[in-house]
């Protein structure tokens, strides 16, 4: 074995026989140690008592398989397993034994995992009759049939995460979907729903499903559904209805699917409901390029001006450009409830980001906004610097500058100072006459390391660190030396 190698388990062992509580996951890659190794590893893991976390990865030796199991086996302390890129063959003594007798294990997580029949049973009987709180089944390869049955049984699932692998026709993810609304609507789990359906057939008709099953649902507080499909009308009703009618939703993510216009103006109606509770938002814009203009502008000036709850609108990847910007705009010109804005990658040139920073001049809600990747210059960096300098309430602003003009790498770098005094808090110096002394921990704190920034807030209130003490209440006493002392 060689020297680092043999260091790395030593150290894995040491720090497992410590039961220091700062170690509390374990990660084995059966890939990289050998059997020898995996014993020592499994000897030190069981007199451990804090870790709670064990990942194991990259295939099951026989011998291997056996000291885990061994170590795992009713563990005290170990909530979480997650097996990466591994293959349970029939009657797999990890899976049957350890998971099963395990009463402890709260989340289970099988990531490009093969898992045969026989063992597909018993994963059946994991999710049915354990206490799982979470389940993850990324990119595997198993008997659906059980497992469709396992999660229309479950009653403790709060998170369930479903990934299909790309060009997997054979899947039958109609059949796994029917499960999950199952448990949505009779069950009233899960709380976090994360759907990665890839490129599944019928997708708006999938959508329709689930948007109906998820009504009304009691407990659900995050909806994710990656799904490569147009949402159609039918569709967008259905999740219009899903947002007006379930009041525990704060997180709805659709990053994968294009939205058409007749489509979009019924999302948005979901999302103007008073009993919409959705704070986060993550979904595509490409309509913004085919249907700019007060279509775009008043459906988005709309929603921010009477959603009083979304505080994150995420739009990544999608080339809503210069219109899209300036339909954002649009609804960004007054105070709303968004704190966060991303537009990564999408296109938008130095009119775009303009019209944005013209917008976030009169704004005070906003605290961070990302334009990283898009296509402005010079006079777009400018645009933004030359906004700071009213907005004293953003407080993270990512916008990279790759030229070399000296103007644009001026502006740059005044941006960074801006956010800066931002962040110490600038706009304390504005919106009162005297900073409250309890908000200068704060201001130190952002400022240790910028001289510049402490000097700053030192010049413009002065007073502040060195008060002046009232003439009331002070008494003169003579010294010695013949000079007068102030006594309080």
């Amino acid at each position: 074995m060689p020297e680092n190698e043999w260091t790395y388990v030593q150290r894995k062992c040491d720090m497992l026989l410590a039961n220091n509580p700062a170690f509390s996951e374990l990660e084995i890659d059966l890939h990289e140690v050998s059997d020898v190794d995996v014993e020592r590893i499994a000897a030190a893991l069981k007199k451990n008592s804090t870790i709670k976390e064990v990942q194991i990865s990259d295939g099951l030796r026989l011998q291997a398989e056996l000291e885990l199991s061994s170590a795992l086996f009713r563990h005290p302390v170990i909530e979480k397993l997650t097996f990466y890129n591994t293959e349970f063959s029939e009657r797999s003594i990890l899976l049957t034994s350890v998971i099963k007798e395990n009463e402890n294990l709260k989340h289970l997580r099988l990531d490009n995992c093969y898992v045969c029949d026989d063992e597909a049973e018993c994963l059946q009987w994991i999710i049915a009759q354990n206490a799982l709180e979470s389940l993850a089944l990324v990119c595997c390869r198993f008997d659906s049939r059980m497992i469709n049955h396992a999660i229309r049984v479950s009653r403790s699932l709060k998170e369930f995460t479903l990934e299909i692998d790309y060009g997997f026709e054979d899947f039958p993810v109609p059949l796994l979907v029917d499960a999950v609304c199952f448990m949505a609507k009779e069950n009233q789990y899960p709380e976090k729903l994360d759907l990665d359906l890839a490129d599944a057939l019928e997708g708006s008709a999938l959508i329709t499903r689930i948007s109906r099953a998820v009504t009304g649902h009691k407990s659900l507080k995050s909806l994710s559904i990656s799904l490569e499909t147009d949402l159609d009308e039918n569709a967008a009703l259905a999740m219009r209805d899903m947002l007006s009618n379930t009041p525990t939703l704060c997180e709805l993510d659709l990053t994968e699917l294009s939205i058409e216009a007749t489509a979009a103006w019924q999302l948005v109606t979901g999302l103007r409901n008073t009993n919409c509770a959705v704070e986060k938002l993550s979904l595509t814009t490409e309509y913004f390029d085919e249907y700019a203009g007060d279509f775009g502008t008043n459906n988005f000036r709309a929603l921010l001006a009477s959603n009083r709850r979304l505080k994150s609108l995420r739009l990544s990847s999608r080339s809503i450009g210069n219109n899209g910007a300036r339909a954002l705009a649009g609804g960004l010109e007054q105070d709303c409830a968004l704190e966060e804005l991303i537009l990564y990658s999408n296109g938008i040139g130095d009119e775009g980001v303009a019209t944005i920073a013209t917008a976030l001049r009169s704004n005070r809600s906003l605290k961070a906004l990302n334009l990283a990747a898009n296509d402005y210059g010079v006079d777009g960096v400018v645009s933004i610097a030359e906004m700071l300098e009213h907005n004293t309430t953003l407080e993270n602003i990512i916008c990279p500058f790759r030229g070399t003009e000296r103007r644009g790498l001026q502006a740059h770098a005044k941006i960074g100072h801006l956010v800066t005094l931002n962040r110490g808090g600038r706009r304390i110096l504005s919106s009162q006459p005297e900073v409250p002394r309890n908000y200068w921990s704060r201001i130190l704190a952002n400022s240790s390391d910028k001289p510049d920034v402490l000097y700053f807030f030192l010049r413009e209130k002065p007073d502040v660190l060195i008060p002046r003490l009232p003439m009331s209440g002070r008494k003169r006493k003579r010294t010695s030396s013949g000079v007068g002392c102030v006594c309080m």
